[in-house]
């Protein structure tokens, strides 16, 4: 039976937490900023997002959606379980295994709290697909599968 020792929550502090807790200040820093005194950030935004709109093609628009599916929720939890099952049925070390775990998970706490702190609009782009009622920043899908992927390939 696995057993959590006092170095395991050490090193969860030290290597996951207290640098979690470092980019959600920096996170929150550089999304205030943007709120605030960098709100002309907007402008420069919306005619990105405006010149996205007019250059989708009907060639462009299904693989744009194909890709961003690897960053959605239900996609990120579920290669995350697959990996923590997998790692751990080939190396039997669950402190191993569920490295992609804690990182989607501090992930999405960083996330919902940024959220709250910043609040910034998502921008006027035309919708894909139905998009779930947070704010812009930080991108959940960008964190989601950062966190999950890279996680991974630090992994290997």
């Amino acid at each position: 039976m696995a057993r959590i020792h006092r170095q395991d929550v050490s090193d969860l502090l030290t290597r996951a937490v207290a640098p979690g807790v470092v980019l959600f200040a920096v996170l929150a820093g550089v999304g205030l900023l943007l709120n605030g005194p960098l709100d002309a950030v907007d402008d420069a935004e919306d005619k990105i997002t405006d010149a996205f709109n007019r250059n989708r093609t009907d060639f462009w628009d299904p693989i744009s959606w194909v890709c961003s599916r690897f960053g959605n929720t239900e996609v990120v939890i579920g290669v995350c379980l697959i990996a923590v099952a997998i790692i751990w049925w080939r190396t039997r070390e669950w402190r191993w295994s569920v490295v992609p775990l804690i990182a989607i998970s501090l992930q999405a706490t960083i996330f919902l709290f940024l959220t709250l702190v910043v609040g910034r609009q998502r921008p006027p782009a035309l919708p894909m697909d139905a998009s779930p009622p947070t704010s812009s920043y930080p991108s959940g899908h960008t964190g989601a599968s950062t966190a999950l992927y890279l996680s991974l390939l630090m992994m290997a």
